[in-house]
């Protein structure tokens, strides 16, 4: 995985040779913004815990979700949001494969919608609109659970079908529909935002 200079970003060089979140600052430079009344969304180092915006310039959604990367937000508001990662959802395969989302602390709600934590609408109408269904990191004993959610689909992990919470590791495939998605986890045991 390569980290994106511009927005931060990671993204697979296999599968993109510039950031697709951001194009490598191209389409922030090129398309959407002129020199003097911009406002630039400056990128956080690794330190920085908020993301500063410059100028006085009014973005609009897609301009926000351009700049953050991702349409996993509900809103413009929740992209700015500075919870803190806690893994990702890598699709390796169905429609957007190659594309990666960020599970956050406690339950993230999986589905088309971008009413979900985890908007996964990349032109699979087997996923469910809403709350197909859910991973949950439980911050105080630093676990990640998946679970089956409101929709009519099966969700499967490691090909077994989900009827009860169940437990989830590093490299675990999950499958929505036609979709396949790899967890990748940043906390747990050896790591913890607290």
């Amino acid at each position: 995985m390569t980290q994106c200079n511009i927005c931060n970003e990671h993204y697979d060089e296999k599968f993109n040779k510039t950031c697709p979140y951001c194009n490598n600052g191209s389409k922030v430079n090129n398309a959407l913004f002129d020199n003097e009344k911009t406002q630039v969304y400056k990128a956080p180092s690794s330190d920085e815990k908020t993301k500063e915006f410059i100028n006085t310039k009014q973005l609009s959604d897609s301009e926000k979700t351009m700049m953050v990367g991702s349409p996993r937000f509900k809103s413009s508001d929740q992209s700015l949001d500075t919870t803190p990662l806690v893994g990702w959802l890598v699709v390796v395969d169905g429609k957007g494969k190659g594309k990666d989302v960020r599970v956050l602390p406690g339950q993230n709600s999986i589905g088309r919608s971008s009413d979900n934590m985890i908007c996964l609408d990349y032109g699979d109408s087997s996923i469910s609109r809403d709350k197909h269904a859910f991973i949950i990191y439980d911050t105080k004993h630093k676990k990640f659970m998946f679970k089956s959610g409101e929709g009519q689909n099966i969700s499967y992990l490691n090909e077994e079908g989900v009827y009860s919470p169940m437990p989830i590791k590093h490299g675990d495939i999950i499958e929505l529909g036609k979709t396949k998605l790899m967890f990748v986890p940043l906390c747990g045991e050896n790591f913890n935002w607290e």
